[in-house]
């Protein structure tokens, strides 16, 4: 796991840019950094050494030919050295090397991980860059009269060329709706993000993109529920042991939900020694009893904390400058602080991540889009009369959730995307629009769903594309590469992913029961410990949050401050309105001030 960035034209970097821009990275990478510069071309990297702990690891990695530099891990990897008769090899990074220079961007379909890639060929002077299936791995890119720039973080390019980054209001107005910018774009206009699934060819300064995988539902019906389990289960055991390869000690997040608790005891399984866990819990909803019991029937080396000792508005300060873009999801307060106190243990961890969006684990939102589905048919089925119902004010409405949403939506019309996404929303329109910001527009313009699913198929693709990498993966990678510690996923391995996209609907949920066939694949083995029970989260209590002292001077000082940049955007008198309240749009508005005040 390690974090890089590549200039490829006719850049001139001075010496003293160069070592900043690798300073503002090396928490993604502290055991080794290097800067390589051929031509006019500039490679940084830095390394957290995971596999192959020696120097030939070390990268970029180059030869007469060839550069690369690679985020992530490959899992696969030996299984690649014998299919394609390499040299053997304890290296993923110098297998991966290998397979592109003799197959190009057709191995990328290959590989088995999480990964961010970009190949360089001195004499054709031609770019492969590629990102993982699920996004797990960012991969940003930049370009200019100069030549392209790619890098895992954005910081790269805020200090290098503030002045001519165009702030995106649209991702503003985004940012305020679904606590992040969209998956497939950055906070500013003129910076891209490789779409997960996506490589990249360039050459000739011509660019190409290839849509390598996509989530694919094919419905299998023929299989017995039985037969199902079985197949799930082998495919998660051999995912599992896939992500253990480590030549350094492998920890894991232990919530004490379902999917963590799988991981956990599999893990167990597998390893010679005990795993080290580890449990974070919030005074008013934890789960560290439930992650006690996995942990004892396990016999797992378990630490735990509690948010008694988190300084929230230190720890929004703090994450500021990791999080470089705007980001609200409060559960990266959380994920920050465990792994803050995980890396002084371990320099890996598992995690459950990619669960609830596989096999259901979201019930809440399921019940909430069917009830605002069966609102819709039942009072405007379609949409004849929205613009005369979009001029009465929310606080008339007797069902102000329901018609605030409804309202939010009607210039999209009556679809699937704005309808699901549009009940994800934190903040509404008509307040977007006070404060000065496009409110009818379609923030979803560039995501797509199969028209041939069923309508709950559709929330599965859409979390896969949408919620998936541009909430949980986005906050996993930067709050725990904020402290050098790898996380990895096994759930999101390509070959359970296809497996779950298989599966019924019905046997993942049904008559109030989430993430149905993981619980049966696994109740036996976790002894029943295991409840059914609503799926609480890592979100922080932000109404309680607000109200602190600490919380409350540091929103007087970024988000009341007229000085603020963010009011080169935003109506100052009508923030502050809309401030007076304990909300999400509230939480959503310091971190956005924070953000610009970091950045700007």
């Amino acid at each position: 796991m390690c974090g890089f960035f590549v200039f490829i034209g006719n850049f001139k970097i001075n010496e003293d840019s160069l070592k900043k821009s690798i300073n503002s990275i090396i928490h993604r990478g502290p055991d080794n950094q290097k800067l390589y510069k051929y031509e006019n071309n500039y490679f940084g990297f830095c390394r957290l050494s995971i596999n192959d702990l020696s120097i030939n690891s070390n990268q970029p990695v180059q030869d007469d030919e060839h550069i690369m530099v690679f985020n992530g891990e490959i899992y696969n990897f030996k299984e690649l050295i014998k299919k394609y008769s390499l040299k053997d090899s304890n290296s993923d990074t110098l297998t991966l090397f290998n397979l592109l220079k003799t197959n190009g961007k057709k191995i990328i379909p290959e590989l088995n991980g999480m990964f961010s890639i970009v190949f360089f060929n001195k004499i054709n002077k031609s770019i492969i860059a590629a990102r993982d299936r699920t996004g797990q791995k960012p991969l940003i890119y930049f370009k200019n009269e100069k030549g392209f720039v790619f890098c895992s973080e954005l910081k790269i390019l805020i200090n290098l060329y503030k002045d001519i980054l165009d702030v995106d209001t649209n991702q503003i107005a985004h940012y305020l709706k679904y606590l992040h910018v969209s998956p497939n774009h950055t906070i500013f206009k003129n910076v891209n993000t490789l779409k997960p699934g996506e490589i990249i060819h360039i050459e000739n300064e011509k660019v190409k993109k290839i849509k390598y995988w996509s989530p694919i539902f094919e419905i299998n019906r023929d299989k017995s529920y039985e037969n199902l389990i079985s197949n799930l289960k082998e495919k998660i055991d051999s995912a599992i042991a896939r992500h253990l390869i480590s030549d350094v000690e492998v920890g894991a997040f232990l919530s004490g939900g379902l999917d963590s608790s799988i991981i956990v005891a599999r893990a167990s399984n597998f390893l010679k020694k005990k795993i080290k866990t580890f449990s974070f819990g919030y005074n008013k909803h934890s789960e560290l009893n439930d992650a006690k019991m996995i942990s004892n029937l396990f016999h797992t080396d378990h630490f735990e904390i509690d948010e008694n000792n988190m300084k929230i508005a230190d720890e929004l300060l703090e994450l500021s400058y990791f999080y470089d873009e705007p980001f609200a999801d409060s559960a990266n307060i959380s994920t920050y602080f465990l792994s803050k106190f995980a890396s002084k243990y371990v320099k890996v961890c598992i995690g459950g991540d990619g669960g609830d969006e596989l096999f259901g684990g979201y019930i809440n939102w399921y019940d909430r889009y069917k009830n605002y589905k069966k609102f819709i048919e039942k009072n405007n089925p379609n949409f004849l009369i929205s613009k005369y119902i979009s001029k009465i004010p929310v606080k008339l409405y007797k069902k102000s959730f329901f018609h605030r949403k409804f309202v939010d939506q009607y210039t999209l019309g009556n679809n699937f995307i704005s309808n699901y996404l549009g009940l994800r929303s934190h903040t509404s329109n008509e307040i977007l629009k006070s404060i000065g910001l496009n409110s009818n527009i379609n923030l979803f313009d560039d995501i797509e769903v199969s028209e041939n699913h069923e309508e709950y198929d559709k929330i599965f693709e859409l979390d896969i594309k949408f919620y998936l990498p541009a909430d949980i993966l986005n906050l996993k990678d930067k709050a725990t590469m904020a402290t050098s510690l790898e996380m990895r996923s096994p759930f999101l391995d390509h070959e359970i992913i296809d497996l779950a996209l298989s599966i019924p609907q019905e046997f993942k949920f049904n008559n109030n029961t989430y993430k149905k066939i993981l619980f049966d694949s696994y109740n036996e083995d976790l002894e029943n410990i295991i409840n059914q029970k609503q799926k609480q989260g890592f979100g922080g209590p932000i109404v309680e949050w607000l109200k602190r002292g600490d919380v409350e001077d540091l929103f007087y000082d970024i988000v009341l401050n007229k000085d603020n940049k963010m009011y080169d955007f935003l109506d100052y008198k009508n923030v502050k309105k809309i401030s007076n309240t304990n909300n999400y749009t509230k939480w959503a508005l310091l971190n956005l001030g924070i953000w610009f005040k970091t950045w700007l």
